[in-house]
């Protein structure tokens, strides 16, 4: 739902859908858990800031897997 006429601009360029096509790429992965050697903490950072991300492609109108 875009309500700012300049990123809804923005978005009708090839520029801006190259960026979201770039920046896509770049979305933190989170490692698979592992209980034996405990990767908890690595685990939920790695969780916040893919939707720390997910919020910034969803803020600019752009579709995340989740």
């Amino acid at each position: 739902m875009i309500k700012n006429e300049y990123l809804a601009a923005l978005r009708g360029t090839k520029e801006f859908h190259d960026l979201m096509a770039q920046l896509k790429k770049q979305r933190p992965t989170i490692p698979t858990f592992n209980a034996e050697s405990d990767n908890t903490e690595i685990w939920k950072a790695n969780s916040n800031m893919q939707r720390g991300f997910d919020l910034c492609l969803t803020l600019l109108g752009e579709k995340t897997d989740e």
